[in-house]
């Protein structure tokens, strides 16, 4: 009787183990599948920062430009200004 218990117990063991692996198996796989979006997430978040990143320092670039095209023209029109007295 005690052999028959061991060996129904012994199955028992073994299936448990068998439905653990099976269980871990999907959980890794599932994790790393979310994993992977994570980390195309942060890629695809990293691009987007440095394109807007060179769009910003375009935009500084144009003012900058512009703002001393804007100071050129405000001192031409002082000295003109200044001669016509």
């Amino acid at each position: 009787m005690v052999r028959e218990f061991d060996k129904h117990a012994g199955r028992a063991r073994f299936d448990l183990a068998q439905r653990r692996d099976a269980v871990r198996r999907d959980f890794e796989t599932a994790m790393s599948a979310e994993l992977d979006d994570v980390i195309d997430g942060i890629v695809a978040a990293a691009g987007r920062a440095e394109e807007r990143r060179d769009v910003a320092a375009s935009e500084r670039s144009h003012h900058a430009a512009e703002v001393e095209r804007q100071a050129a023209v405000a001192a031409t029109l002082a000295m003109l200004n200044g001669s016509d007295e």
